[in-house]
């Protein structure tokens, strides 16, 4: 998992690697323009030679900046005022698959103040959830990677106007546990069946204890008891130390009387 903070915007800065938007026909955010003027029109000269129109779902490459060591990810949003928070989310997997694709360590995006329908901090947030979900691999059980295979995503750092680093900050408070929870969730789905048994799986959610969610696992003696035969009747070929179980999870993240949400999940191991 990748590590990310926020930072004013500053042209000037040291990138080695910056992802800037805009709108349809190819148009520059304030941001990009600057960086465009640091880049003595660079970019825009290349946008103009290319095909690039600035749709949802396009990425641009603008490389050999400043003696070849800089390059430039520049992203279409299409229509701004049609940007909700899934949308950024989208952009942020459009440039998460690019950034994996040239191999980069790190990188920084450039996010104005004009986001749309959503603010700065909520197409923040949305923008590295959706960064998070390009860059995740499941490579537990590869023997061998060659050095070009490996992933290499270190760093990303979102800049944004000065006045707006600290509620884009206040904005991504939550990121990293989302982020934490998203890599759980897709690990368990992806383990094969002979490592993910109703057992390891009891284990896994007993270990969310310390994060404040109470876990209750009903082995198969509760399950009798309770008249869950279906459960019972469907692990009824496992081995005894392998039986069914039924794992209870709550969690109580707003004011006491918010009434619960119940999310009902079925996993054959």
């Amino acid at each position: 998992m990748f590590k990310f903070s926020v930072v004013p915007f500053d042209p000037k800065r040291s990138l080695k690697t910056a992802a800037i938007f805009t709108q349809e026909k190819a148009r520059l955010f304030p941001e990009g323009k600057a960086l465009d003027r640091f880049h003595k029109g660079a970019i825009a000269k290349a946008l103009k030679n290319s095909r690039f129109q600035g749709g949802p779902g396009e990425v641009f490459t603008v490389a050999g900046l400043s003696g070849g060591e800089r390059r430039v990810l520049v992203c279409g949003l299409g229509k701004l005022e049609e940007m909700r928070e899934n949308d950024w989310r989208m952009r942020g997997l459009d440039i998460g698959k690019r950034i994996d694709e040239l191999g980069l360590a790190e990188a920084t995006i450039c996010l104005g103040s004009e986001c749309g329908a959503v603010s700065s901090g909520k197409a923040a947030e949305a923008l590295l959830e959706g960064l998070h979900l390009a860059l995740y691999r499941f490579d537990r059980f590869k023997t061998e990677q060659k050095p070009h295979q490996e992933a290499r995503f270190r760093k990303v750092s979102v800049a944004v106007d000065h006045d707006a680093v600290s509620g884009v900050r206040q904005g991504l408070s939550g990121l990293e546990g989302l982020m934490a929870g998203s890599d759980l969730t897709r690990e368990l789905v992806n383990l094969p069946p002979n490592i993910a048994l109703p057992q390891y799986m009891a284990d896994e959610a007993n270990r969310l204890v310390d994060l404040g969610i109470q876990v209750e696992v009903l082995d198969e003696k509760r399950l009798k008891t309770l008249g869950m035969n279906l459960i019972l009747t469907v692990g009824a070929g496992a081995t005894k130390d392998q039986q069914p179980r039924l794992i209870l999870m709550k969690y109580q993240g707003a004011a006491k009387d918010v009434p619960f949400r119940a999310v009902v999940g079925k996993g054959v191991m």
